[in-house]
């Protein structure tokens, strides 16, 4: 079968929607699939077509400066014009739209004109965080697309509550779950975490607490350092591992120095995928602390690391 993904953003951005993604592309292909990921182009630097890790193809389409609007309407009118040609090209025989925003509405529109079946798969944020309000144009079009497509698969409680209540009238029926996986081949509780402490000069006396998070406001970085500040006057021999890049990291790296942690809290930056698990074998406490999450694939491989979770007991991240 001739499968295309169409999600707003893909490798080599790495966040939990595009490993999902990722995860799920490469395990159709192992069972014979011709799997496609469609997705913008949001660096020049990038190639317009590619084949990932796993054999999954990768198609991205330009989105042109001259679009006017914010941020979310130049992508969303950029998909309307372009999906089209690349699924004329791929001809494929389904269609799964990971989000509504911002590709999935225009990757819809075009389905029902070809005559492909839809999947649509809700995350994240455009159906469900509060500090993310889609613009009022486009929530009618994001009714009648849930509305119109085959199946509707939610990756937690979470997100199915939210999108029976805003775009369903309540109804529970139609919403699939199929939460996120992670590999357990690669996470699991045997892998060594040595090397990571001796890397950050990390003695085996001291306890690790560790978050992994792209480092973005509405992941409340920010309050995992203030509670560093609390539990170092507690607990001395504790350090702080963040692991991940974003554009709060340079107002963190401050308050961080505020706050005379530079002994104790380390950032990271970027971690690739393949030493993730030695990063949470070496951690005592994994802490996850967003304000809003659909289901954080961290807190999935933190779990099938074996490593112990500490998360806000109101956390939206439910399967």
């Amino acid at each position: 079968m001739r499968i295309c993904i169409v999600i707003p953003s893909f490798l080599p951005v790495t966040g939990g929607a595009e490993l999902g993604a990722h995860q799920l592309g490469r395990r159709l292909v192992s069972r014979g699939h011709d799997v496609t990921v469609i997705t913008p182009q949001l660096d020049g630097r990038w190639p317009l077509a590619e084949t990932a890790a796993g054999g999954v193809r990768v198609r991205r389409f330009h989105i042109p400066r001259w679009l006017p609007g914010r941020a979310t309407l130049p992508a969303v009118l950029a998909t309307y014009w372009s999906i089209g040609r690349l699924l004329a090209e791929r001809r494929p025989d389904l269609l799964n739209l990971h989000y509504l925003l911002t590709t999935g509405l225009g990757a819809h529109w075009r389905a029902r004109r070809l005559g492909i079946p839809t999947v649509l798969t809700l995350i994240g944020m455009d159906v469900y965080d509060p500090l993310y309000r889609p613009p009022q144009l486009l929530r009618p079009l994001m009714r009648r697309a849930i509305h119109e497509s085959g199946t509707i698969v939610c990756i937690s409680t979470f997100v199915r509550d939210v999108v029976a209540r805003e775009y369903l009238g309540g109804r529970l029926d139609r919403l699939e779950i199929v939460p996120h996986g992670v590999d357990v081949k690669e996470f699991h509780p045997g892998v060594s975490g040595e090397e990571i402490r001796a890397r950050y000069r990390i003695g085996p006396d001291e306890k690790i607490v560790l978050t992994v998070q792209r480092l973005f406001a509405r992941k409340g970085v920010q309050h995992f350092i203030r509670a560093a500040a609390v539990i170092r006057d507690t607990c001395p021999r504790t350090r702080f591992l963040i692991v991940g890049e974003g554009p709060e990291r340079a107002a963190l790296e401050a308050l961080a120095r505020e706050l005379r942690l530079q002994d104790v809290v380390d950032f990271t930056g970027f971690v690739d995928a393949a030493a993730l698990p030695a990063v949470y074998a070496a951690a005592d406490v994994f802490a996850f602390h967003t304000f809003h999450e659909g289901l954080g694939i961290v807190l999935l491989e933190a779990i099938a690391s074996g490593r112990p979770v500490r998360a806000p007991s109101t956390s939206s991240a439910s399967v």
